[in-house]
């Protein structure tokens, strides 16, 4: 009875083994040239299709229609962010479909199967920036332009303001501090160049490339005199 019992757990032990092994095997040999599931290329989902499935899915979206918000120069000044944002298109870049489901594949396929079956359960959306690229150099080049119009100032020093007033027959004058601003002026070369390779890596963001000149003269050195009033 005993023997029985044992034969009969053995081989319960192999079936399940062998299902497992198959199931395994044959998931592994099914998802080979698959992206994983939970996956997006930009706003198209990609998740489960083959390398053709999602070339042929994707091809049909534009560069300004791919991408899951806008891209950005941006400027940063101590605490503060500014982002000039436009469209691929505004930047003479266009969308590489089949680069773009390659990019996907490979990402999906470094988590492994004990990752691809964690990702098959959860609910978590994963998407992977499109491969844009440059194609009108003169696009790229105005857009930048266009920016550095907003940025670029010269330095200006601090200054004394001297306000007169008049009341009855007192006249008299104040004096008022100008704050000093710093000079900025994009680097428009450096500024492309690193925004065209932004682009290609599936960045959504480029910094601005700056030029920074400093006032001869700041509020600083203006507040140490002890008194302007005296000033010739």
């Amino acid at each position: 009875m005993k023997k029985n019992t044992m034969i009969r757990l053995v081989s319960l032990i192999l079936i399940f083994g062998a299902v497992a092994l198959g199931v395994f095997y044959g998931d592994r040999y099914y998802m080979e040239e698959r992206i994983f599931s939970g996956y997006y290329i930009g706003k198209a989902y990609v998740g489960g299709l083959t390398r053709q499935e999602a070339v042929s899915k994707v091809i049909t979206f534009e560069a300004d229609r791919i991408i899951e918000k806008p891209l950005a120069l941006v400027l940063e000044e101590k605490a503060r962010l500014t982002r000039y944002e436009f469209k691929p298109s505004q930047a003479g870049a266009k969308f590489f479909p089949e680069e773009s489901v390659d990019r996907a594949i490979e990402i999906s396929h470094r988590q492994g199967y004990l990752g691809r079956l964690y990702s098959g359960l959860g609910k978590k959306e994963k998407h992977i920036s499109p491969v844009l690229r440059v194609a009108d150099e003169n696009m790229l080049r105005a857009l930048v332009t266009q920016v550095a119009s907003y940025v670029d100032g010269e330095a200006v020093d601090a200054r004394f303001i001297v306000s007169w007033y008049s009341k009855g027959a007192a006249t008299g004058y104040n004096i008022f501090l100008a704050a000093h601003k710093t000079g900025k002026h994009v680097k428009q070369d450096e500024t492309q160049l690193l925004l065209k390779n932004s682009l290609e890596q599936g960045a959504y963001e480029s910094a601005l490339i700056m030029d920074i000149k400093q006032p001869k003269i700041t509020e600083s050195m203006l507040r140490q005199i002890p008194c302007p009033k005296d000033i010739g």
